[in-house]
């Protein structure tokens, strides 16, 4: 199956471009982040981005073969959900259901690639693709990671109020940014503010374009001081937010997390599950799979500003190089 990584527009009504074969055009784009440098784009003033796997039904003709995994706790032998099972080098892949399981077709040209089984709180597992069977099921141990707690945090003086960065009100929403199955999670950074000494985040507030009734994966990151890019994780506890209308409300209180020196980073990791799948046509009959929902951005001029990254299945965070960054809100706690 041939993936082709670009950008695609898209008009206002997510509904009008399912139920109509709407005229596109190809245009080269010189964003180097995407290796095909190919876009499809609609003529409307307001859009939609994200970046594309395109799947022609010819395509679909290519050798492949089948595979069923289960994900399974090694102290508990439950089923795994929400589990991320990604191939390194042919960088795509999918999500474990609720009974962690996931069906993997993968073509013949990938069979010496590597699966790589990653989950929050569990130790992540490397497995050649060779070594799996067609005709049964294949299952995997994931071992639980034991997170060394820190004191239960009191807030003694909260009277030093909350403070809100990047406002998501009074900015002008051009495009927005999901997944048709090469990138895993999108994140912001966050600095810490200078002028108290403890932070702790309070709330978080993302705005979505579309995708009412789908579900994503709240994710928190220290700042790895070595790669200047996400880090380890912060919120340890697996949270799964289910989105309602286009403003995600997310209250984080009860967590207590605490704001690393460093900053941190506020991520949103796509469930590839049958729940969250769209899918439509182009004008020359490529189906187009995308996953909700769309997560709205704003342009920013100046590079230094940016604060965007994109994680894809190799597990290698980079920059999100299109000149955008993400509608998330995050406000804390200050206490002195």
């Amino acid at each position: 199956m041939k993936k082709v990584e670009a950008f695609e527009l898209k008009p206002n009504s997510l509904d009008e471009l399912k139920h109509n074969n709407i005229p596109v055009q190809k245009k080269l784009f010189s964003y180097r982040h995407f290796s095909h440098n190919r876009t499809i784009m609609y003529p409307h003033s307001t859009t939609i981005v994200f970046p594309m796997l395109l799947l022609c039904s010819s395509f679909l003709l290519s050798a492949q073969k089948s595979f069923n995994l289960r994900l399974l706790d090694s102290t508990t032998q439950q089923g795994i959900p929400y589990a991320t099972i990604g191939l390194k080098v042919a960088n795509t892949g999918g999500t474990s259901d609720l009974q962690g399981r996931y069906t993997f077709n993968i073509q013949e040209k990938n069979q010496s690639d590597t699966l790589i089984i990653s989950c929050i709180g569990y130790k992540s597992k490397i497995v050649p693709v060779k070594t799996l069977a067609e005709s049964t099921m294949n299952s995997f141990e994931l071992i639980p990671i034991v997170y060394e707690m820190d004191e239960v945090a009191i807030y003694p003086n909260p009277g030093s109020g909350s403070l809100i960065l990047n406002p998501i009100e009074k900015k002008r929403y051009e495009m927005s940014i999901g997944s048709t199955g090469f990138l895993q999670q999108i994140a912001s950074f966050f600095p810490r503010p200078k002028n108290i000494e403890n932070f702790y985040l309070e709330s978080i507030k993302i705005l979505t374009s579309s995708g009412k009734g789908s579900s994503f994966r709240l994710r928190v990151y220290e700042n790895n001081a070595k790669l200047n890019g996400p880090g380890a994780d912060i919120l340890i506890s697996p949270l799964i937010v289910k989105v309602k209308e286009h403003l995600q409300q997310i209250d984080l209180s009860h967590y207590k997390i605490k704001v690393p020196e460093n900053g941190f980073y506020i991520a949103v990791e796509w469930l590839k599950i049958k729940e969250n799948i769209i899918q439509f046509r182009s004008k020359e009959s490529e189906t187009i799979i995308a996953y909700e929902p769309y997560i709205k951005s704003y342009r920013v001029s100046n590079a230094k500003d940016l604060t965007s990254w994109s994680l894809n299945y190799k597990n290698e965070w980079q920059r999100l190089a299109a000149g955008f960054n993400l509608a998330i809100e995050v406000t804390l706690l200050g206490v002195q």
